[in-house]
């Protein structure tokens, strides 16, 4: 056996080290063995395993079928006290592809089931195996397809609202923006005007202390620049629902227009241009209501400061929420 690539996919860190110390496998080969002989157990598969990623409590394992050359990506999560919940979201995905949306679906195993758990040494696993979307990522796309990745979410957006009964592992206290409000004002991030901004906007409505009720169900949570793969203006994949929960729409539409060019070790704002060809996609799918449109800048430069160091220095962030407030406040 061949051993694999490894590497670290955004944290500055040994992979060979993070791979034993946190996931128990002493070497790339011991990993690939382990994906290998389980690929073949409960899914009947034969595969070669290329590259292996770690990223926080993932490891992700690229791997190829060797009878019929299709490729695959394997997800090992490690995050025990989220087990039935990734269980709970992998059955949803499917669904979601079978109306229409780009979700990825699960290979099932020989059981027909589409996520499993397995021990290796002392720890235990739960697994998801999936095709190899290929394409773009939005991170490095243009006008046009930040204009279909925002349709992509605003149907996205209408399948999860159309879903009857939200699962139980999936119904948790849903987050009060007006605590990120609070959050992004005290906050060291030196944007004056932007929080000049949101702190007038807030000042002058009666409902100060109280989110609207807006629409909530489930919500993607991370629909951003490296989870979203295009093939031209198609999009072909919407990975990493692992963050699904249920939301209010606007936050979630806020979030990913503040993230829609980042990427693993690139974690940079997302140009002007493509916000709006984002949002502009978006609409054309999702009626707003007049209320949504009205918190959406705040929410937008709420989830910016969100985005940006801490430190009290200037940055990247810094300068595009400055320069995103001063626009609003013009075309107020």
């Amino acid at each position: 056996m061949t051993e694999p690539e490894l590497a670290m996919l955004w944290e500055n860190a040994s992979p060979t080290q993070v791979l034993m110390t946190r996931f128990g496998f002493a070497s790339p080969t011991e990993i690939a063995r382990f994906v290998t002989t389980l690929l073949a157990d409960r899914w009947g598969r034969q595969i070669s395993v290329t590259r292996v990623a770690l990223s926080d409590q993932n490891a992700i394992v690229w791997v190829a079928d060797e009878r019929t050359a299709e490729s695959f990506v394997v997800k090992l999560s490690i995050d025990v006290a989220r087990f039935d919940r990734l269980a709970a979201i992998s059955r949803l995905l499917a669904p979601l592809e079978a109306a229409g949306i780009a979700s990825v679906a699960p290979v099932l195993t020989t059981a027909g089931e589409a996520r499993v758990r397995a021990r290796h040494q002392d720890l235990e696993y739960s697994i998801i195996v999936q095709p190899h979307c290929v394409g773009t990522l939005l991170s490095d796309g243009d006008e046009s397809q930040a204009f279909a990745a925002g349709r992509a979410l605003g149907d996205l957006h209408l399948a999860l609202a159309a879903i009857p009964a939200v699962p139980a592992a999936l119904v948790d206290p849903i987050p009060d923006p007006i605590e990120r409000i609070r959050a992004a004002l005290a906050s060291s991030v030196p944007v004056p005007r932007a929080k000049t901004f949101i702190r007038t906007f807030v000042d002058r409505l009666s409902h100060t202390e109280r989110f609207p009720d807006f629409l909530t169900h489930l919500i993607h949570d991370d629909f951003r620049g490296a989870n979203v793969i295009l093939s031209g203006i198609e999009v072909r994949g919407i990975l990493d629902f692992d963050e699904m929960r249920l939301g209010h729409r606007v936050v979630d539409l806020a979030r990913s227009l503040t993230v829609l060019s980042t990427e693993f070790r690139r974690w940079e704002p997302a140009p002007p241009e493509l916000s709006d060809a984002f949002l502009r996609g978006y609409r054309e799918i999702v009626a707003l209501t007049p209320d949504e449109m009205t918190w959406l800048p705040i929410l937008h430069l709420v989830a910016g400061i969100g985005q940006a160091p801490g430190d009290g220095r200037e940055s990247s962030w810094s300068h595009a929420i400055e320069r995103q407030a001063r626009v609003r406040a013009e075309r107020q």
